[in-house]
């Protein structure tokens, strides 16, 4: 009985051992390779040239608030869009392109901004903080 459980015991001990070696070592690469993509440190986005303005947009709200919209694309075969925010706050807000149904809508994982048929929403935390029409445009 302790001869044949012991040695069983000692298996369990050991692929437990040898599991707990990959979790402490591959999780954490994993971890990191995710915040790496999120961030936009890929190295495919550090391959990308410098940015090219492609266009942009003042919005305004029935307040009368204004955003003007910046949008921008690095050069290269890789470069990612952005758009950069100029709030009514007078605070900036920079977001990456990502995917959308319909429309254009530009994320960083707490705050988003959706344009879609001459008008734009921009929430943070899923709080409306804006909402307003494109009222001039290049």
């Amino acid at each position: 009985m302790g001869e044949g459980q012991g040695g069983g015991e000692e298996d369990v001990v050991r692929r437990n051992l040898a599991m707990s070696g990959i979790v402490k070592h591959v999780i954490p690469c994993f971890v990191c390779i995710a915040i790496l993509q999120i961030t936009g440190c890929s190295p495919a986005n550090q391959a990308a040239g410098p940015k090219s303005e492609t266009g942009r947009g003042t919005f305004v709200s029935a307040k009368g608030e204004a955003v003007t919209a910046v949008y921008s694309k690095e050069d290269g075969p890789w470069g990612h869009a952005t758009v950069r925010l100029f709030l009514p706050d007078k605070t900036q807000a920079q977001l990456n392109l990502a995917m959308s149904g319909s429309g254009a809508r530009y994320t960083n994982w707490t705050a988003e901004w959706w344009e879609h048929q001459g008008e734009a929403t921009y929430n943070v935390g899923g709080t409306n903080i804006f909402r307003g029409r494109i009222m001039s445009s290049r």
